[in-house]
């Protein structure tokens, strides 16, 4: 078989090669991410003060940070985590509330650092725990929601189209990508 075109490794065309608007970010993808970048960074400026301290201390919830970055992104897979810290939180919750039922008064958390003991009036250590599930579910809603779904598949296909134009110029000659790099450029 014979190519009658002379290079075949050209540059896409200039419709295939112009970038495409990122889908709008919905408030509460941009409040859900904002929520988990704060904690994460709130967690890394614990471990490091717990460093300048000559304390060595590491907190999974440090996670939560680049998480929080990809769901401000979109990324699909930073959303499946989210879901997944959100799950984690309702465990919790339950998990305190049956040990405060189960044995009042005797329950201990640390929570940056602080030691919340037991000692607290009951009503409040539950209505604490109460709320932290109300909060991990709200959370969880937020992302569950139509909205915030409709948002992570556009931006899902968007990186597709950009990542597959992408590896067309990366499969192309030395001088397919400088031709490109000079019109990009």
């Amino acid at each position: 078989m014979i190519d009658t075109d002379p290079d075949p490794y050209k540059p896409p065309a200039a419709e295939d090669a112009q970038v495409l608007p990122s889908p709008q970010r919905p408030r509460r993808v941009l409040l859900v991410g904002a929520l988990f970048c704060l904690v994460g960074g709130a967690v890394i400026c614990q471990i490091l003060w717990d460093l300048f301290h000559h304390r060595l201390s590491f907190d999974l919830t440090v996670l939560m940070l680049p998480v929080g970055v990809g769901l401000l992104r979109g990324r699909t897979s930073s959303k499946w985590w989210a879901t997944l810290w959100c799950i984690y939180g309702y465990g919790m919750s339950l998990i305190f509330v049956m040990l405060d039922l189960l044995e009042p008064g005797r329950v201990t958390l640390k929570v940056f650092g602080h030691e919340v003991e037991g000692g607290y009036p009951r009503p409040l250590f539950l209505t604490l725990a109460i709320l932290m599930a109300a909060g991990f579910m709200t959370m969880h809603y937020l992302l569950a929601s139509r909205k915030s779904a409709e948002y992570f598949r556009e931006q899902r296909l968007r990186d597709l189209r950009e990542g597959s134009r992408i590896r067309r110029v990366r499969r192309g000659s030395v001088r397919a990508r400088l031709e490109d790099w000079k019109r990009r450029g």
